[in-house]
């Protein structure tokens, strides 16, 4: 639903000083589309987010990178940007990596047949950090990476907020 809303962005944000110098967060609101219900929506998404990333990095100096943090499908669509030599990371926040919330449309395999191989292939680390039992909407076992015995597969972790000691909110819909 959202690539990064603005929900998200003060936290984030007030983090970013603390991991490096001087650090530029920007978001993409897609304004709580029914991005779970509609394949064309995501897919859209993912062309903006395509044309977003190409436009941020010609303001700066060449070969630089950046990392992706997605919301729920924000995720789906994240991962569906790799392979990337632009992406240097992927966080996804309660994104159903497995399957689709609903099946009302047949494009929706698409894309995520598109992201489950990417998860599955890119070099690209990907963490995924799941609302546990806090999160209604998401089901824990849709949000956990998938696992393969690719080689070059990048660093995959998933982790649940209802299981990091210090951790007092969850990262799903009601948050």
């Amino acid at each position: 639903r959202e690539a990064l809303s603005r929900h998200w962005t003060f936290s984030l944000a007030s983090l970013a000083p603390h991991i490096c110098a001087n650090p530029n967060v920007i978001t993409v609101e897609f304004n709580e589309d029914l991005s779970a219900f509609h394949g064309p929506t995501l897919l859209a998404e993912r062309k903006y987010s395509v044309d977003a990333i190409k436009y941020i990095l010609s303001l700066y100096t060449p070969r630089t990178k950046i990392i992706i943090i997605g919301h729920s499908m924000g995720g789906i669509v994240a991962t569906s940007l790799l392979p990337s030599d632009d992406i240097s990371a992927i966080f996804t926040l309660s994104t159903p990596h497995t399957l689709p919330p609903a099946r009302f449309d047949r494009r929706m395999e698409t894309v995520f047949s598109k992201s489950l191989e990417a998860v599955h292939n890119a070099s690209t680390p990907i963490i995924s950090l799941c609302g546990g039992a806090t999160d209604l909407m998401i089901p824990s076992e849709s949000c956990i990476l998938p696992e393969t015995d690719n080689p070059n597969q990048g660093y995959r972790r998933t982790m649940f907020t209802s299981g990091m000691e210090g951790t007092w909110t969850g990262v799903g819909h009601r948050e």
